[in-house]
């Protein structure tokens, strides 16, 4: 379902999965390009939902942009700890909002072992199984390089391992309104 669905929906007076919501809201986004090394119009606002400045890696600012799109349509507002880094993030986030298996809508979090460098990403597919597939921002369309994937040039949808990429673990999953 595409998000305009979900709003006329809301209009009707209707409920609505809102972590669909946040997923078909994600998904409007693909294809966003940088004009400049993390830079450009929209993901510079992608930054500032999280205070990053200009140029700074935004894959989790991103995250924080469709829950921000998102939550008003059921006045819900995100219980997430509001950063740039996914190992803060996921730290310092309430406990309840961790969960250990994907879902639509659940943000995606991943670490490189031994460091505080992550990636994040929105799950908007999950039947069960070992992948699962997420939009992401700051990745590549199609990477020649898996490890650096976390550092490309826009908004793509990838699918995933669930117990992580490449050089990448995974952490696990935030509820953006859970805990």
């Amino acid at each position: 379902m595409n998000f305009e669905t979900y709003v006329a929906a809301v209009k009707a007076g209707k409920s609505i999965d809102l972590y669909g919501a946040l997923a078909a809201f994600a998904l409007q986004y693909e294809g966003t390009v940088e004009d400049g090394e993390n830079r450009g119009r929209l993901i510079e606002a992608f930054q500032r939902r999280v205070k990053l400045e200009p140029g700074s890696a935004y894959c989790l600012a991103f995250c924080f942009f469709a829950i921000d799109g998102v939550g008003p349509l059921m006045a819900k507002v995100t219980r997430l700890h509001r950063t740039g880094l996914v190992w803060d993030v996921w730290h310092r986030s309430p406990p309840g909002c961790r969960k250990t298996s994907p879902r639509v809508g659940y943000v995606s979090c991943w670490n490189i072992p031994h460091s505080t460098r992550g990636h994040a990403g929105i799950v908007t597919e999950y039947g069960g199984g070992d992948a699962f597939k997420t939009i992401e921002a700051n990745t590549s369309k199609e990477p020649t390089d898996p490890t650096q994937d976390r550092e490309g040039q826009g908004v793509w949808q990838r699918t995933r391992p669930v117990q992580g990429y490449s050089n990448f673990t995974q952490l696990g999953w935030l509820d953006p309104w859970g805990g």
